[in-house]
């Protein structure tokens, strides 16, 4: 069970003022995927906050994406402690079969305007400040195979999340020394919730770690379909393989395995077969 959520954490829709918090929040709480293919990115810090923060302000103006995160104040300031992306997904308007997402975004606020100029010089310095002091060996590169690998395994058919209308659930990370304390259930919830009251389920996906999460906290199932098992060179691992004890794709040897997982509300039901029960 997890402890009562503090008091002093708020939840709300980020801001632009807010990109170089949940940077820093993606450094001390990278996903298994992302470990993956830079396995030396805890030793690159200033490189990996630069990518973030590349990718972060790209998308506070995706009108599809809604961004929510967990606030903590603090004596000395406000730390972001979590953070959630989502995407509504319905049919497509041109009439093909696939489900796009559509515009989310809230309208900006006058806040949101005066703050952008301020966030923007902040986000750029962290950027400068990044690419001058990065360390000597740059050794912080992608490693394509295991990147083309990751990219597969996600896109892994079927993609339920382009044949119904759903809540996409596409990020979510928690800062390690507030685990244990709701953070995440909250952040999920909320989506979940607004996913009743649409009468549509929740499709989310990831790596084993988080996997379980959404299972066992928050009874999604898994989609047999969608599960993946890569070794640490990147070769992809198949079914029989990891049933008859290959086991190169857990964390601890160095791979990485993971699968689409869903949520449906009561009276919603999905016709899909291969789901597997969170254990």
């Amino acid at each position: 069970m997890p402890r009562p959520t503090p008091t002093e954490i708020t939840f709300r829709e980020w801001t632009g003022s807010d990109i170089v918090g949940v940077a820093e929040l993606f450094l001390v709480a990278p996903d298994d995927g992302t470990l993956y293919q830079f396995p030396e990115a805890k030793k690159h810090h200033q490189e990996m906050l630069s990518k973030f923060i590349r990718y972060l302000k790209s998308e506070l103006f995706n009108r599809k994406t809604l961004t929510r995160i967990a606030d903590l104040r603090t004596e000395s300031g406000e730390k972001i402690v979590g953070f959630s992306q989502w995407h509504q997904r319905v049919k497509d308007p041109k009439g093909s079969d696939t489900y796009m997402p559509i515009e989310v975004f809230r309208p900006l606020s006058l806040q949101d305007l005066i703050n952008w100029p301020l966030m923007a010089l902040e986000a750029t310095y962290k950027q400068l400040y990044s690419w001058l002091h990065q360390e000597a060996n740059l050794g912080l590169q992608r490693n394509p195979k295991k990147s083309e690998a990751i990219r597969a395994g996600r896109n892994r058919s079927p993609q339920l999340e382009k044949s119904i209308p759903c809540f996409q659930l596409s990020g979510l990370a928690v800062h390690p020394d507030h685990q244990g304390f709701g953070i995440a259930t909250k952040l999920v919830r909320w989506g979940m919730d607004q996913a009743k009251a649409k009468g549509v389920p929740v499709i989310t996906g990831g790596e084993e770690s988080g996997l379980k999460f959404y299972q066992n906290a928050l009874g999604f199932k898994r989609i047999r379909e969608s599960e993946y098992w890569i070794d640490p060179e990147g070769n992809n691992i198949d079914r029989e393989e990891v049933e008859k004890g290959n086991d190169l794709w857990k964390k601890v040897n160095g791979g990485v395995s993971g699968s689409d997982a869903i949520w449906c509300p009561d009276g919603i039901e999905v016709d899909l077969k291969g789901l597997t029960p969170g254990s």
